[in-house]
This record gives structure tokens, sequence and C-alpha cells, in this order.
């Protein structure tokens, strides 16, 4: 077993630093809020390009091949168990509060396009099968999302073949191009940068997780109620899936980086598209508010996860 590295071990303590450091930054720098968006957005498309750098075509490639059963687990769990379960949650707890209801249906039931992939890498997962996995989840996500709408939600949402392509160029075709030519310039020298790029990668994440929780603070300290009411429904759907993540990994016998990958697929959340459905189908109520806040509840999680599959990689994936 590889040794882990002071980077390694000190990480998961950097990266919950960060999120106090963004709610303290807003106490003292509030009128950084109007550039936190854009800075989060530039950070995570920078670390999604320097992640897939660190791989070649290739290795990409044989994601296609090595990683059929885990694409197709996870796409079972991400677009048929992950939104029976969200809408189950929902309608169960949050009994009375439709509004609230329905913003934590549409922040669970599709998959987060970069998050999963950033902490996929950090937990040392297959990183090359979600590359591959990340076109799949941009068409299922946008594909069905409407249906998604309807069906728990009585709400017609379009859809756009337009912005699918968009997406689809966006968040994989120019970073899988830039990429390359990153890596060109990173792994093709003489002289080994590899730890350089290491720590460039985590100071990149802490930028953005600190002005993810810079934006967030504006929402979250006049609307700690409504954090409050979903805080315990989210709480369970991170505790739960992982669990039935595990339970499905030792079930089909997949490796621990494929289990890695597994989880953090069906974890990660925070679609953009469902904060933009929220905002136009439900103008006015805390539904769009709901799925904007939640990833303060999420991101902590997601690194305690983290902590979580270094524990299981020792003990169950021996």
């Amino acid at each position: 077993m590889a040794q882990l590295t002071l980077l390694d071990k000190v990480q998961p303590f950097l990266l919950v630093l960060s999120v106090f450091l963004g709610l303290l930054l807003y106490s003292v720098l509030p009128s950084l809020v109007s550039i936190s968006v854009l800075v989060v957005q530039v950070g995570i498309f920078l670390l999604i390009v320097l992640i897939m750098s660190g791989k070649s075509l290739s290795e990409i490639s044989s994601g296609f091949t090595r990683g059929e059963k885990v694409i197709l687990i996870s796409t079972l769990l991400n677009f048929i168990f992950t939104p029976i379960f969200a809408w189950f949650i929902a309608t169960t707890l949050l009994v009375g509060e439709p509004e609230v209801a329905a913003g934590y249906i549409l922040y669970l039931v599709t998959p987060c396009i970069g998050w999963y992939l950033i902490f996929t890498e950090l937990a040392e997962g297959d990183v090359e099968t979600g590359i591959v996995l990340l076109g799949v989840n941009i068409i299922l996500q946008l594909s069905l999302l409407p249906v998604y709408a309807y069906l728990f939600l009585r709400v017609l949402i379009p859809f756009s073949f337009t912005d699918l392509i968009k997406s689809i160029v966006i968040y994989l075709l120019i970073p899988l191009g830039l990429s390359r030519i990153a890596r060109r310039a990173i792994y093709s020298t003489s002289t080994p940068k590899s730890k350089i790029i290491s720590y460039s990668k985590t100071l990149l994440l802490m930028i953005v997780i600190t002005f993810m929780f810079l934006s967030q603070a504006e929402k979250l300290y006049p609307n700690m109620r409504v954090l409050l009411k979903v805080f315990i429904p989210v709480l369970i759907f991170f505790s739960l899936i992982p669990l039935v993540d595990l339970a499905v990994a030792k079930a089909v016998k997949i490796t621990y980086r494929e289990y890695a990958l597994l989880t953090f697929t069906t974890t990660a959340r925070n679609s953009e598209v469902s904060l933009a459905i929220a905002a136009t189908a439900f103008p006015g109520t805390l539904t769009p508010l709901v799925v904007a806040i939640a990833p303060a509840i999420e991101l902590p999680l997601l690194i305690l996860i983290l902590k979580e599959l270094e524990l299981i990689k020792k003990t169950l994936f021996k």
C-alpha cells in the first residue's frame, strides 16, 4: 500500500478550513460575492482540465472497456434509484413543506458534472472511467431532468437539444482538448512536475471552496430556518447512499478504485441545471433557495466521506 504523503494527510483538514475561511471572508469582504460565482466556475473548470491532463488518451479510452460494469451500475443508481429515493425522503420527511420538498427533489435527482471527478481523484479512484462517465452523466442528466420534473413535481420543462450539445462541448470536449495541451506542457519535459501539480490542485480546490462558501454565506445567514429544515433529509441521503454503494460494490465485486468513483458519482450533486429549473418553474418560492443552499451541507459531508473511504480501503479492499 502506498505511503500517504503529508499533503494527503492534511488535505481534508485544509478543505474544511476553506469552508470556514469562505464564511469568514464574507463577514470581512462581502463585496467579493460579486465575483465568487465566476471564481468557482473557472476554478472547477481548471481542476477538471488538470485532472484530465494526468491521464493519457489510451488510459481514458480504457475506461470504455474495463469500466463497463461501474458505468452501468452508476447509471442505474444515479438515474433510477436516486430519484425515487429522493422523492421518498421528501414525501416522508418534508410533508407540509411542498416548496422545500420540491427543492430537495430537484437538488438530488441528477449527479453533479464536476465535483465527483475532483473527489474521485482525491480518493485515488478510477478517474479514467470517471472521465468517460462525465459524457454519460451530461447526456442523461439533461435528457431526464424534464422527465423527473413532470413525474415528481408535475412541472413541464422543455428539453433543449441545443443546451445538451453546448454542455457536452463546454464540460467535456473543451476540457479534454485543453488537457492535451496541458499534458504536453506538464508531463512531456525532463523536469518532473507532479508534486507542483498536486500542490497547485489542492490550492485551487481550496480557493474554489472558499469562494463557494463566500457566495453561500449571503444566502445562508438570512435563511438558517430553511437550512435547518433541509439539513436532516440531506444528511440522511449522504449517509445512506454510500452504504448502498458499498453493498453493491461488494455484491458485484468491483475494485476499490471503481468503488470510490461509484461513491462520488452517486453522492456529489449541485446541478446548475436544477437550479435554473427551480428558478424558472418556482419563482418567488423557497424551492430555488433550497437548491442553492443545500450544497453548503453537501460539501462538508463529501469531505467526511473522503475520510471514510480511507478507512474502507484499508479494511474492506485489501
